[in-house]
């Protein structure tokens, strides 16, 4: 694209293998929907300063008001096995992470391979996993709903004779709004015993 200048630099990255960055200076034309200039069609690595959530895999991540929130997930190395409980937002037009801290209620407990989606101004987060060394992996079936407004914590909480889907991690899920807002979950994996 000639809009763009790029400089390209080898950089050992954590694992010790060099990876190639991009330091792309947007141009001055606003492209409305292309709002920050970057080139469309390739992937683009998004460099943010301190803080920002530590590495990890398997967590949610939905869109609400300018911002990706992320939470939980897991971090799976030689040396450790851990799952997170921690929720995040990169501030898509600054590039900046903050970690979000719950003024009420309690966050889901910690865990990885669960599903969420924004709702009005919700994230709802179904299911998931936790795994330890000296314990038995434990699968989910609870719903906990995040307020972007008040930025406090609820879980769902059921009637008695409320049919449950098992717990489970890895499914799909989804929001119908019409006619009515309904939450689908379809699939999933979870090892039931024999």
């Amino acid at each position: 694209d000639p809009d763009y200048k790029e400089s390209q630099s080898d950089d050992e990255g954590d694992d010790g293998n060099k990876t190639k960055e991009n330091n792309l200076e947007p141009n001055n034309n606003q492209d409305e929907g292309n709002p920050n200039n970057f080139p469309t069609g390739q992937w683009t690595r998004i460099l943010s300063p301190l803080p920002h959530p530590p590495p990890r895999c398997a967590h949610s991540a939905v869109f609400h008001n300018d911002g990706i929130y992320i939470f939980g997930g897991e971090c799976a190395t030689a040396e450790k096995y851990h799952h997170y409980r921690d929720l995040w937002r990169l501030d898509v037009k600054k590039n900046t992470w903050e970690e979000c801290r719950s003024r009420g209620g309690n966050p889901p407990a910690a865990r990885s391979g669960h599903r969420a989606v924004a709702w009005r101004h919700y994230m709802i987060l179904f299911g998931g996993f936790h795994e330890a060394l000296r314990t038995e992996t434990r699968w989910f079936n609870d719903i906990h709903i995040f307020d972007f407004q008040t930025f406090t914590w609820a879980e769902l909480q059921y009637g008695k004779l409320a049919r449950l889907p098992p717990a489970r991690s890895a499914c799909n899920m989804g929001l119908c709004t019409a006619p009515t807002e309904s939450l689908f979950i379809y699939g999933g994996y979870s090892k039931l015993k024999n």
